[in-house]
């Protein structure tokens, strides 16, 4: 509440409020009555920290109301604070409807946080775990020379090839012990991504941290040959978001070659 404002105005003094809680930072508004101001119909508000702090953002709307409460003007903006500007952010407003020399205002503070990034979901690491343990594994595939063991429930539930391939009609069920599934025309380590993709939707790290596809520093020939591969596994066993990620890759190394292999995605996406 501001009582006789012209007296402030004529003695220069400034109006605080109480500290307020907002966000957890206090906060104050001051009115200031400025002698001698050349546009009479308009006051200035500063919205205040209490103290310094760390980066603060705030919303903050501003109502002017008659002394009975009656609504005359209101503004709204938003606010920076830091640990050096955290005094006076000024607004004004305008009391050319305000008939008396008493009036209230109304401030609402809305403190914005920041949204703290999610952590990523355990589930792909945990599986990516259970792949490289093979505890449990209940398959294995022979590719070019190499065994690889899997667990034929996340491969069904991944694959409608594999879930067809290991528990169609009149499949034998395949024992821990039983001969290796046989993959010709794939490479080792083609297969091998193509397991770690199918396990954690990502693709695995070669030695020394890189990606095996999608980092920059690696060698160009053997990166499309590694996307190319992949492409032909994934529609091979219908790994259709591995299909699209593949595709992505190929984009960014177009010529003639992978223009083909997008070709293949495009057709098989419109025409099955």
């Amino acid at each position: 509440m501001v009582d006789g404002y012209s007296k402030f105005v004529e003695a220069g003094r400034i109006i605080a409020s109480n500290l307020f809680l907002a966000g957890g930072h206090d906060m104050f508004i001051e009115v200031e009555g400025i002698p001698c101001r050349q546009v009479k119909e308009v006051i200035t508000v500063n919205l205040c920290l209490g103290c310094p702090a760390d980066e603060v953002k705030a919303m903050c709307k501003l109502t002017l109301l008659s002394r009975a409460g009656g609504i005359i003007s209101s503004t709204q903006r938003f606010y920076t604070f830091s640990e050096t500007d955290y005094y006076n952010k000024t607004e004004e407003m305008n009391i050319s409807a305000l008939l008396e020399d008493s009036f209230q205002i109304r401030c609402e503070v809305t403190v914005v946080k920041e949204i703290t990034e999610a952590r990523p979901p355990d589930l792909p690491r945990h599986l990516g775990g259970l792949l490289a343990s093979q505890v449990a594994a209940d398959a294995t595939f022979q590719v070019g020379g190499e065994l690889f063991a899997a667990h034929r429930c996340v491969l069904a539930v991944r694959s409608a090839v594999f879930m067809a391939e290991l528990f169609g009609p009149g499949k034998v069920e395949i024992a821990a012990a039983a001969a290796p599934v046989r993959i010709d025309d794939v490479e080792p380590r083609v297969f091998q991504a193509l397991l770690h993709f199918v396990y954690t939707d990502s693709f695995p790290e070669e030695e020394g941290g890189r990606f095996c596809v999608d980092e920059d520093d690696y060698d160009y020939d053997d990166k499309v040959a590694m996307a190319r591969g992949l492409l032909a596994a994934a529609d091979r066993f219908g790994v259709e978001r591995l299909k699209l990620t593949c595709g992505d890759v190929l984009c960014n190394y177009i010529d003639a070659r992978t223009a083909m292999d997008l070709r293949s995605i495009l057709y098989s996406q419109y025409y099955g």
